[in-house]
């Protein structure tokens, strides 16, 4: 089922903003075809709109309602979140991204398995015979108690021999007990030494601060003038967006092989830097500067956007330069290039 899109006050504003004629006239198309449930096409077009306008704001929109009527919601707040980074003062677009996070959460909460209620227990009453019978025999009443007693007693000093034991052994063994690795995990916090302790600190840093900080320190990317601008994780999808900037000495040395293999090294930063079992889908976003200061994100275009599986692991770990420029092509999906940027296709 399609739902009517707010289309009219998109394209307004990329007009606005100098999209030219040929833009609109494929985003109008890329729209019909939604409407009409045509997604390939409806992509397609939108891909197409993007080549020539990497920077429009309505592109993105566009792709995230088309994702959205497809029942792709995290492909829809991902194309959101991306049309924002463009305008972050987009109202439409904030809207929409805030509608799909709270559908997403309700839909979370509704996959969580209910509670089972507890099962009432019936009380019993003792039977009228055996009551009368603990009133008529107080001799009784009083032998119980004793046994009672002692049996509460002998208990207290089995538990405080245990104890003791245990005690002694643990502190023999506690020289053998080794520290566990620290690793990223999926609710964003990591271990602490002051966890250890009792939790003296309530300060922890999340993934993302993390997951940067390690990425900007990776020599393997700084040595091929690569640097980390930004890292967004969702641990509920297990996907990790890194956005990169590419430094090039010169407009000759970029093309599509080697925007690749910097994708592909970003990648597997991230991968090592990660816990496997939360993080399996990577997406790489690559800014290249426009302005004379390539150190710096600061008037940089989106050159390429592209996915890539943990899957692929094992063959980065062996060694990513020795990849032929095809091999480096088939482990990213979902490519899209700027092809004002790199026209130049890989043979």
């Amino acid at each position: 089922m399609t739902q009517a899109m707010d289309f009219d006050g998109q394209t307004s504003c990329a007009t606005a903003d100098g999209v030219t004629q040929e833009v609109y006239a494929l985003l109008a198309q890329a729209n019909l075809c939604r409407i009409r449930g045509n997604w390939p096409d409806a992509i397609e077009k939108c891909m197409a709109a993007m080549r020539m306008d990497p920077q429009s704001v309505a592109a993105h929109g566009l792709l995230g309602d088309i994702y959205e009527n497809k029942g792709c919601l995290d492909d829809a707040i991902q194309w959101y979140r991306m049309a924002l980074d463009i305008n972050p003062d987009s109202p439409a677009d904030h809207q929409k991204l805030e509608r799909l996070l709270i559908q997403k959460s309700r839909i979370l909460d509704r996959t969580k398995p209910a509670a089972a209620p507890p099962s009432p227990v019936a009380a019993v009453a003792p039977p009228a015979e055996q009551k009368s019978g603990w009133v008529r025999d107080p001799f009784k009443t009083l032998r119980v108690t004793a046994f009672s007693s002692a049996a509460l007693v002998l208990a207290i000093v089995i538990v405080a021999m245990l104890v003791s034991h245990s005690h002694g052994a643990g502190n023999a063994a506690q020289s053998q007990i080794a520290t566990p690795p620290v690793v990223l995990t999926s609710d964003g916090l990591t271990p602490s030494n002051d966890d250890a302790h009792g939790g003296l600190s309530d300060v922890r840093e999340t993934v993302d601060e993390r997951l940067l900080t390690g990425m900007r320190g990776d020599s393997d990317l700084t040595g091929h003038d690569v640097s980390v601008t930004d890292v967004q994780s969702d641990p509920r999808s297990g996907r990790a967006t890194v956005t990169i900037l590419i430094a090039a000495k010169d407009s000759a040395s970029l093309n599509r092989d080697t925007v690749a293999e910097a994708i592909l090294r970003a990648a597997h930063s991230a991968m090592r830097l990660t816990d496997p079992a939360s993080y399996t889908d990577f997406t790489v976003r690559v800014l290249i500067p426009s302005s004379s200061d390539a150190s710096t994100a600061s008037g940089a275009a989106l050159a390429a956007l592209a996915d890539i599986s943990r899957a692929n692991q094992a063959v980065l770990d062996a060694d990513i330069a020795q990849l032929t420029p095809a091999q480096r092509q088939q482990m990213l999906t979902h490519t899209w290039w700027a092809g004002s940027v790199l026209d130049t296709p890989i043979s």
